[in-house]
This record gives C-alpha cells, sequence and structure tokens, in this order.
C-alpha cells in the first residue's frame, strides 16, 4: 500500500468525524430546550451580546448616538443572564437599577428589574422558545426609558423581536415589529425593522418620524453588507416656519413718504390754526405795506403736505363768504 493511499484514508476518515460532529449538533438542536437550559448555556450568551451589537448600530443610523454598555433592548436580557450565571456586571455605573430577577418556566422566562427598594419589580421582557433555534421575545417599553429614551417609552408599550440562530449559535436573523426611539424631541416609530446576515441588504429599516406626536417625515434605511449605507428622510409636512409656495402670499405695502408721521409739535399747531378758521382755505396773506402779500411758512406748507391722514382741504369754486 503506498503512502498516497494511506494520506487518502487519513483525509476521508477526518472528514467523516466532521461530518458527523456536524450531524450530531443538529441532532441535539433538533430537541426543544427548556427555558433553564438556555439561560445556563454559555452559547445563547454569544447570541445574546450579537443582538445587541445590532440593535446598537441601528440605533446609531437612526438617531446619530451610539448607545454603550448594553443600553438596547437585548442587552438588558444579557445583563439579566449574566447576573443569573452569577456572572460579574460591568459598568454598572451606567446603569440606573441593574438589579434584576428572572422568573423561569418550562418554555419561556421572564426578566425583571428592581429600581426601588420597597416597590416591586419592573417587568422588562418575556422570552419564549419557538424551536430548537428560534426565540420570541416580548419587551415591555414602558420600562425602557433609559434604552430608547422617555418620550419613546410613554408610546411604545410593547415591542416584539423574532431572533433565529444557526445551528453553530451565531445570529442569522432579527425582526421586530412596533420600534420606536427617541431622536432627541422626536419619536422614531419602525413599521419595518429586519435584520438577515444573509439578505441582501443585510439591514433594512422603514418608518416614520413623530414630532409633536404626529407624522413629520418618513425614513428609510439601507444596509448592505459592502458598499454605501442609504439613509432616506423626506418631509410629509413642512414647519410652522416655513412658507408654503402654493398659498397666495399677502405683500404689505409700504406707505408713501406722504404718509409718513408728523411730530408732535408740528400736529398741535396745525389743529390749533383749523380750529380757528374752520372754512378757510389757506391761512391768511399779511401785507408788509408795499402791496406785497407774503405767502405762509415754509414749515407749515410741510405740516399740511405731511398731514393728508387727518384732514383733507379742498377748494371750492363757489366759497361763501363768512359774515356774522
Amino acid at each position: 500500500m503506498s503512502i498516497f493511499s494511506l494520506a487518502s484514508k487519513e483525509v476521508r476518515s477526518n472528514d467523516l468525524e466532521k461530518l458527523d460532529g456536524k450531524a450530531m449538533s443538529a441532532k441535539l438542536n433538533s430537541r426543544l430546550m427548556t427555558a433553564k437550559e438556555l439561560l445556563e448555556n454559555k452559547k445563547w450568551t454569544h447570541v445574546f451580546q450579537e443582538a445587541d451589537e445590532v440593535q446598537k448600530e441601528i440605533v446609531w443610523l437612526l438617531t446619530g448616538n451610539r448607545p454603550l454598555f448594553n443600553k438596547t433592548l437585548y442587552g438588558k436580557v444579557l445583563r439579566a443572564k449574566n447576573q443569573y450565571q452569577k456572572i460579574k456586571l460591568k459598568d454598572k455605573s451606567r446603569h440606573q437599577c441593574d438589579v434584576y430577577d428572572l422568573k423561569v418556566f418550562e418554555k419561556y422566562f421572564q426578566v425583571f428589574e428592581y429600581c426601588q427598594r420597597y416597590r416591586s419589580p419592573d417587568l422588562l421582557a418575556q422570552v419564549s422558545i419557538l424551536g430548537p433555534l428560534q426565540i420570541k421575545t416580548v419587551f415591555y417599553g414602558q420600562n425602557y426609558a433609559d434604552s430608547i429614551g422617555l418620550s419613546a417609552s410613554l408610546v411604545a408599550p410593547r415591542i416584539d423581536c423574532d431572533l433565529t440562530i444557526t445551528p453553530l449559535f451565531f445570529l442569522k436573523s432579527m425582526e421586530c415589529s412596533s420600534f420606536k426611539v427617541s431622536r432627541k424631541d422626536e419619536v422614531i416609530e419602525l413599521s419595518r425593522f429586519v435584520y438577515d446576515k444573509d439578505a441582501k441588504p443585510t439591514i433594512s429599516l422603514e418608518g416614520q418620524v413623530l414630532k409633536n406626536m404626529l407624522p413629520y417625515s418618513k425614513l428609510s434605511v439601507l444596509v448592505p453588507a459592502t458598499g454605501k449605507i442609504t439613509i432616506k428622510e423626506t418631509k410629509m409636512r413642512p414647519d410652522s416656519d416655513e412658507v408654503d409656495k402654493n398659498k397666495p402670499q399677502v405683500t404689505q405695502t409700504k406707505p408713501h413718504a406722504t404718509q409718513s408721521k408728523p411730530q408732535p409739535t408740528e400736529t398741535i399747531q396745525v389743529n390749533q390754526e383749523i380750529h380757528a378758521n374752520p372754512l378757510s382755505v389757506a391761512p391768511p396773506t399779511k401785507d408788509n405795506g408795499e402791496g406785497e402779500t407774503v405767502s405762509p411758512r415754509e414749515d407749515e406748507k410741510k405740516v399740511k403736505q405731511s398731514e393728508p391722514d387727518m384732514i383733507e382741504l379742498k377748494e371750492q369754486e363757489n366759497q361763501i363768504p363768512y359774515t356774522r
């Protein structure tokens, strides 16, 4: 028997061992695990870590801020699982409460968080086992104010997410409904939240932005495995300080130069002259003794020209003489 034939047999035996190992893992994965087995399995810790990282990136794409220290929906579940396994939690000062309690049942478990000493804990999430490679998580958003923001927590009573993993315990896909997150004084509400490792694009997000709890703009995000990220936001209604081009604009005309407001002292002087002789058209002329008439002062002319709004003096053709 030649050396090449022995080498080929060794290669075939190694391949068979690998195939037997994959078949064995697939057989083990085909059995529906219990909730206690999931919590004690370290491989599921890696799955929740991946889910936490995916949600970090999605929140960063939506708001421009990347949450840290497991401050996501699945980040809280991860910290509760680590505490259940008696693993010391890191960065406890970055979290408001960070004291958890788990109620474990046959096919699901519930995650609670204590925020006050003499108050019942808040229900954060319920994780249910749907299959060997699939779980469903219901998050109660009103108790996630430090993760999704106070505004979003008020309008997010329930967020449902489905996770699918590979036989080697890697995250394959994540799909959530009614996902909400705060962005400054706005709330982003997604109608589509899909992450699929094998799809193109890898991340697909669609929804709307709420301003004062009313629809303000449409939002879509596409993240391919390689290439440029596309983020598109289109306004659905203009801002209050923006001009609507479809409405007719009312133009305000500036007053003419002759309609300027008179000086207070000059106005008093004109009123006195009008009350003295109301039937007169113009102020009387003065004779200087030489048969020459003296015209009124220039400042009085200016006053009368600048006062058309108060009184108009018209010349009458047949003026009735004034008699006592």
